[in-house]
């Protein structure tokens, strides 16, 4: 994407095992929309504005829709293990045997947090309270989707185990340019990359900042 390309560095794709995280497929322009809300170039006369319009976008491919436990937990490892800041993690599972306590994404969860990589995931949007996974684990920040009015989204989750809300109503942002360069989208995993973003322009000012 023309809006992407300068700040996107080397990934890996733990869904066909190669060095290619590109999306290949209609049904991922979910992870190009996200990687703009993160940090789309800006000053550019192109589009949109990124949270963290100089941070750098590491892709890491971990599905299609469905998205296995080997794989995220690899590339929560992967990540922490080649520089990341900042991990980002548009997606949620309401089955705590994939994504929760006591699973292989915990473990590497904790251990990025360990190393002092903040760990960042969508709420998700199923309009209910009930817990969702990774971002109901206990070293993840869960966030949560607000509208125009800063009210709740009316899909999102919400309760106590929620930790931040962020616009996630009607975003603009970036799209694959085979569908359309821009357009409004709409879930906890926008508002996700506005946090991950925002961490990441926190960093930038001061790199001794600690969780």
């Amino acid at each position: 994407h023309p809006d992407l390309q300068s700040n996107i560095i080397a990934g890996y794709d733990f869904y066909d095992g190669d060095n290619d995280p590109s999306s290949n497929s209609s049904q991922e322009d979910h992870e190009t929309e996200v990687a703009g809300c993160a940090a789309a170039v800006t000053n550019n006369a192109l589009g949109v504005a990124g949270a963290c319009w100089g941070c750098r976008i590491m892709p890491l491919r971990v599905g299609i829709l469905t998205y296995s436990t080997v794989n995220v937990s690899q590339a929560i490892d992967f990540a922490v293990a080649n520089g990341a800041k900042v991990v980002s993690m548009s997606l949620s599972s309401g089955d705590p045997t994939k994504f929760g306590p006591d699973t292989a994404v915990e473990t590497s969860v904790n251990n990025g947090v360990a190393a002092g990589v903040p760990m960042i995931a969508s709420a998700g949007n199923g309009a209910s309270s009930t817990i969702r996974y990774p971002s109901g684990l206990t070293n993840v920040i869960a966030v949560s989707s607000t509208d125009s009015l800063d009210h709740r989204s009316t899909f999102s989750q919400f309760g106590s185990w929620v930790d931040v809300a962020a616009p996630g109503s009607s975003v603009y942002s970036t799209k694959l340019v085979s569908l359309g360069s821009y357009g409004t989208v709409s879930g906890t995993s926008f508002s996700t990359p506005y946090v991950a973003g925002l961490a990441g322009l926190l960093l930038g000012k001061d790199t001794t900042l600690t969780l």
